[in-house]
């Protein structure tokens, strides 16, 4: 199965750092993003963020930041506009990318800025499908388990760019899904849109354009709505 075949040809993987969990008084201190086309990283964005808060010692162990690296940093509303042109409308992935999008849209000054991009892809819920039987979904032990390379782990980007790897790793082995699965896929795009979706669609529609079995024909296995490629 071809990232193009899924309408992933390109893509954009993001990841923040952030001063703590709470979106409405946390704060971003790091942003990242890589451009993935064809399965490889080509281009990145990526910039330190002046919360104008403090942080707090447990930030600073976990991600290496410290208050004297942001002091002279822009702030958010400074880099917004940049970030969004570099996404622009490709596909987001994320590893739990709910988190960085409730942080990036409530950091957003405009509504019309939002992040609605509607093709959005989690490598936290896939690999709990695909990945099933590992013993953990982070990030880090995931990467590892896969012997995708970490270099500075709770760092924006090196999380961003690990992100599209494993989103990469786990498309490559969706190769011969079996008709639960398919049936799973085709009754959750149905009853609920939201991360991964999409690219469920893509693949009940993929398999069933490429694999002449008739028990999926006549099952109804295959998902009419085909959003339109991007050209």
């Amino acid at each position: 199965m071809q990232l193009s075949e899924l309408n992933l040809k390109q893509f954009v993987s993001i990841d923040v750092e952030t001063t703590g969990l709470d979106k409405s008084t946390d704060k971003i201190i790091e942003i990242a993003a890589v451009r993935f086309v064809d399965g490889l990283p080509v281009e990145k964005y990526s910039e330190l963020i002046n919360p104008k808060q403090k942080i707090s010692n447990f930030i600073t162990k976990l991600t290496g930041i410290n208050d004297d690296m942001l002091i002279d940093k822009p702030i958010f509303k400074d880099i917004e506009n940049s970030f969004l042109n570099f996404i622009d409308d490709d596909p987001i992935i994320g590893h739990n990318v709910k988190f960085d999008l409730d942080f990036l849209n409530n950091s957003i000054g405009s509504i019309n800025n939002k992040i609605k991009n509607k093709y959005i892809c989690d490598t936290y819920y896939l690999a709990r499908i695909f990945l099933y039987n590992f013993s953990s979904y982070k990030l880090t032990s995931l990467c590892s388990e896969l012997n995708i390379e970490i270099n500075h782990a709770h760092r924006a980007l090196e999380d961003a760019k690990n992100a599209g790897f494993l989103f990469v790793n786990i498309i490559n082995n969706i190769v011969n899904i079996n008709h639960e699965c398919l049936l799973a896929f085709k009754n959750y795009s149905i009853n609920y849109f939201g991360v991964n979706t999409l690219l469920f669609k893509y693949i009940c529609n993929y398999n069933f354009e490429n694999k002449s079995n008739n028990n999926i024909k006549n099952s109804n296995y295959f998902y009419e709505f085909i959003p339109d490629k991007k050209n």
